[in-house]
């Protein structure tokens, strides 16, 4: 379970991405978050006392727009399990090398950061 407290602008992750290894369930208290849900990033709206749901392998980022009036204030909820495989976690990012979006595995530095590598050409960045 993780709390978030967003201002406009700030995300809930680094981007796209999917768990492979369990679903995601996000319960807003205050604010609308906007959800990207799916390789289309297709958007949908979570208002305050509503919440989404994506299934394991399931892709999806979630943010609160630049131009919001208020912050956001969410619950995460993830199960099974109380840590990531982040061997199960891919992020969709444009990759520096292949100029385009591509599936990047994802991991967590020592320094509390995500680190993405490219599956196709093997690139390798931190934002």
């Amino acid at each position: 379970m993780n709390y978030f407290e967003l201002a406009p602008g700030d995300a809930f992750s680094g981007g796209l991405h999917t768990h492979g290894d369990q679903e995601e369930i996000f319960y807003v208290l205050d604010g609308t978050a906007t959800f990207e849900v799916g390789r289309e990033r297709d958007r949908v709206e979570v208002g305050p006392d509503e919440l989404i749901r994506f299934s394991p392998g399931e892709f999806q980022s979630g943010f609160v727009p630049e131009d919001a009036d208020e912050e956001v204030v969410a619950w995460a909820i993830g199960a099974p399990g109380a840590r990531h495989d982040w061997d199960r976690i891919e992020s969709i990012v444009e990759c520096r090398e292949c100029d385009g979006e591509r599936v990047h595995d994802t991991e967590l530095t020592d320094e509390g950061r995500f680190r993405f590598t490219c599956t196709e050409c093997g690139t390798t960045f931190s934002p």
